[in-house]
């Protein structure tokens, strides 16, 4: 585990709220199966761990962007 991890973090899944940061933390173990090489690693056994931090985008939306596509203002210019 990471240093200033929240307590019960491990198993969430939610996503937050708009503005909120986001960490994701993935560990991969690998056994190696070619003796020569797994010498090389406490009980041939390779841990990899990532993480990425990002923020969720803060979107606004006005009332008829909901629907779909808005509307096209209609022509104000007058056939003769």
């Amino acid at each position: 585990m990471f240093s200033g991890d929240p307590t019960g973090w491990t198993g969430e899944q939610n996503a937050g709220n708009p503005g909120d940061y986001m960490r994701v933390v993935t560990t991969y173990t690998y056994t190696f199966f070619t003796p020569f090489i797994g010498t090389f690693f406490p009980g041939g056994v390779s841990t990899t761990t990532a993480q990425a931090t990002h923020r969720n985008e803060v979107v606004s939306f006005r009332k008829g962007d909901l629907k779909g596509r808005r509307k096209k203002p209609a022509s104000t210019t007058k056939r003769a």
